[in-house]
């Protein structure tokens, strides 16, 4: 497996931020932080992952419109839009430099973008910019999060059966209040 994911480190990147995002730039880039992969190639593939992607979602969206605005579901994206259109105003494209900072928000922004008529070009250029600016903060965080898992190696072990007895006490209540809902 390891040898797997030292083979294929670029396009575990690529398809990894295609499709999941933050999570896969924070853990390539604390790999990253000991030496495994490059900054760079992360950098670079996570750009070219995420752009690509974002452009997908866009371009899904921009067909897809006819079947979101039918029925309760075009009700909520009027509303939706009414909300965003005040904070937008005429530039909504203007919110890809910071809606990638907003944990969740990615698809519906996309689909906002596409809703209001963003021409591609803006749109890839706006977004391009943008997951520039959210990798120069997601890479470095994930680097320094690698390089502290490293200082806290000692300690985790120390704190192995801390960790192990939270885990089995969430796991028994957790439990038990499934086991009372059934009864």
């Amino acid at each position: 497996m390891i040898e797997t994911l030292a083979l294929h480190k670029s396009w575990i990147v690529f398809v990894g931020t295609f499709f999941l995002g933050e999570s896969v730039v924070l853990t390539s880039s604390a790999l990253a932080a000991h030496g495994s992969w490059s900054v760079a190639a992360v950098a670079m593939w996570a750009f070219a992952g995420t752009v690509l992607s974002d452009t997908v979602w866009f371009r899904s969206a921009a067909m897809g419109l006819d079947r979101w605005s039918a029925g309760e579901r075009g009700e909520r994206m009027v509303r939706l839009s009414a909300r965003l259109d005040r904070l937008g105003g005429d530039r909504p494209y203007r919110a890809l430099l910071f809606v990638k900072f907003v944990y969740g928000t990615r698809i519906a922004s996309l689909a906002y973008m596409a809703a209001r008529g963003v021409p591609l070009r803006k749109f890839v250029t706006f977004d391009a910019i943008g997951t520039g600016l959210w990798l120069a903060v997601m890479i470095p965080l994930g680097w320094l999060i690698g390089r502290g898992l490293d200082n806290l190696g000692a300690d985790l072990k120390r704190f192995e059966g801390a960790i192990l007895t939270v885990v089995l006490i969430t796991a028994a209540i957790k439990g038990g209040r499934w086991w009372r809902a059934r009864r």
